[in-house]
This record gives C-alpha cells, structure tokens and sequence, in this order.
C-alpha cells in the first residue's frame, strides 16, 4: 500500500494505491470518508490495483479550485496519475461515490472496463438537489440554511409528524444540521460536485453497447439510496449487471461486508460469480 499526490493547477490530490496488477480500478469514497475506505479491499484482490482518490474538501486532498470540479477534470486528475499510465480502467463508488462513478462512466465509456456500485446515489433524479446547486437562489437558499438552520429543521419536524419523510432520512438530515461544521461541508461539497448528474438511461445504453459488467450491491433497510433504484437500473441489462441485496442499511463499506465486495470484482473481472455452496 502506497500514497501520493496529483498536482493539478493550485491542489493538490492526494490518493491511496492498493495491489499491483493489470487490471486498475478507480475508486470513490462517500461523503465525509475518505481514500482509505477501500485499503482492506485492495489487499484482498490479487492481480488488481486500486486507486482511491480523495475528493475535494476530503481527506487529505487540499482543493484549491474553488466550489467546481466538473467530470472533465476529474478525468484530467485520474491521467495525472503516475500509476495508472493511461490505462484503461473500472469504476467502484459507494454513496457519493456511485454518482461520481456514474458520471465518468458516461462522459468517458471507452474508457471503462467495469463498474461497481455500493449503495450508489445518483440512480434517481433528485429534483431537490438540483434546485440548492443549479440555480442561483436555490443555491443561496442552501447557503442560507447551512447557516441558520433553524427553520429548516422545523419544516423537517412537520413534514415528518405528516408522515411524508422516513426515519432514517430525517435522522441523517438533523445529524448534518446540529454541527456547524458539517453545514459547511454540506454546502462546498454539494455546491463542488453539482455538475455531476448521471443520467440513467445514456449510461445504460453505453454499459450494453461496450459491454461493461456492472455490480450493484444495495442495503434492504437502506433509505438514504434504496434497492429498487438499482432494479430499475439493471432492468434491461441482462448478464452484464449484477445485483445483491443484504440485510442491512446504507454502510456497505464495512468489512463484514467485504465477501460480497470481492465476488463484484469476481463477476466484473471474470464474468461469472461462484454459486453458493
């Protein structure tokens, strides 16, 4: 296991690198984690380099470019990559990460190999979203808000006394509001990555016509990114999308989870996955 950095402009990336191989997978962390969400899993694969890179106002990446990345230059930062030595490569995400890995995917097809997805935002649209990073008052109402939350939060108790919003969802929200902290890496990290906003149906169609296999591995309780937006993805795909569901919520990353983590990159690099003995 090794670490760097990638200068680009006035930052500098830092990223983690896992195994060696011909094979190289570019990976994507969640919101508020870091590169090193995927170290067990990339000493566990033989013959298989990972990449995990940390996003802007993540880990030890230091950002200097402003509240914007587009997939454009993200891609400019992966070529910039010593290890990767213009590769072609596969995509993991996980959360956040699966959105990332979305867009790439499908600003950039003929470069991907394969694609896995752990409970991966960005398979539906988010109108909500869009209205507090794409537009000039929403974006300032999310400025607003991550600033003085307070009536915020009590829209959030109405609407779940009205039953209109679960559990897990409003407990996930009220976490990121209660810490300033927090507030403000809400809002750079959603306002940085606005731009990235897979559409389904394009990727589906450039995942059949390159044939790039797909892993998804969802949560059953999960209601932050839930398993029906994952069928729904698959629907149409046939053999090149795989899809399991385990009994838990959105934290996919941890290790005991990391049998079926391996069996994604069983299926995406050998085509097949072992049958349950």
């Amino acid at each position: 296991m090794s670490a760097g950095y990638i200068t680009y402009k006035r930052s500098r990336i830092h990223y983690v690198k896992t195994g060696e191989g011909p094979a190289v997978t570019i990976c994507f962390h969640g919101f508020g984690e870091d590169a090193t969400s995927f170290n067990r899993l990339g000493v566990g694969l033989v013959g298989h380099m990972l990449l995990a890179i940390d996003l802007p106002f993540h880990g030890k990446t230091e950002w200097n470019e402003g509240l914007f990345l587009s997939v454009q230059e993200l891609m400019e930062i992966i070529s910039l990559c010593p290890d990767l030595q213009e590769r072609s490569f596969g995509l993991m995400g996980y959360s956040m990460g699966g959105k990332v890995a979305l867009s790439v995917c499908e600003a950039f097809p003929k470069k991907i190999t394969h694609m896995i997805l752990v409970a991966p935002d960005g398979l539906r649209p988010a109108p909500w979203h869009w209205f507090g990073t794409k537009t000039r008052v929403g974006n300032r109402l999310l400025k607003f808000t991550m600033t003085k939350p307070g009536w915020f939060k009590s829209l959030l108790d109405t609407v779940r006394s009205a039953g209109f919003i679960n559990e897990s969802i409003f407990k996930f929200v009220n976490l990121h509001l209660d810490d300033p902290i927090l507030r403000e890496k809400v809002y750079r990290i959603w306002t940085t990555l606005r731009n990235f906003r897979p559409d389904t149906k394009t990727i589906k169609h450039y995942v059949s016509s390159n044939e790039i296999p797909v892993y998804m591995l969802f949560g059953k309780y999960d209601r932050l990114c839930p398993y029906p937006d994952g069928r729904s993805f698959a629907k149409g795909l046939g053999e090149l999308c795989r899809m399991e569901v385990v009994e838990t919520g959105h934290m996919l990353m941890h290790s005991r989870f990391l049998a079926q983590q391996m069996e994604a990159f069983e299926f995406c690099l050998n085509g097949m996955i072992k049958e349950p003995e």
